[in-house]
């Protein structure tokens, strides 16, 4: 009769500490994700704070970039009118030579003329 009392004592205790234990199992768990959770969060908002300095810098970069191209096509601009103006110049310089030669032939011509 005591060792029957024991059993049923025992099976009682088992039965109470399974709904301890349970609970005890998915405390943990529970503890266990919301860790992951928690370091996954952490995670990826410093993924997104590097991003955003990335991207800053990236954006600087390209502003830096297109300021330097801005400057190099105006440099380019200058160069070419420039190089314009002098090309202009000097077809003006060559056109005023050849009048002059035209001129020059003309009057060396009008001497045999007279001559003749």
């Amino acid at each position: 009769e005591l060792l029957v009392k024991d059993v049923d004592t025992l099976v009682c205790a088992i039965r109470d500490d399974i709904p301890r234990s349970l609970q005890n199992n998915i405390d943990h768990i529970e503890a266990s994700l919301k860790g992951v959770v928690d370091d996954t969060k952490t995670h990826f908002e410093l993924m997104e704070s590097k991003l955003k300095v990335t991207d800053l810098d990236l954006s600087m970069k390209i502003t830096m970039a297109e300021g330097n191209l801005g400057q190099k096509i105006d440099l380019n601009t200058t160069i070419f009118s420039s190089v314009e103006e002098t090309l202009a110049g000097l077809l003006k310089a060559q056109q005023e030579q050849n009048k002059t030669n035209k001129a020059l032939t003309e009057l060396l011509m009008t001497p045999k003329l007279i001559l003749n």
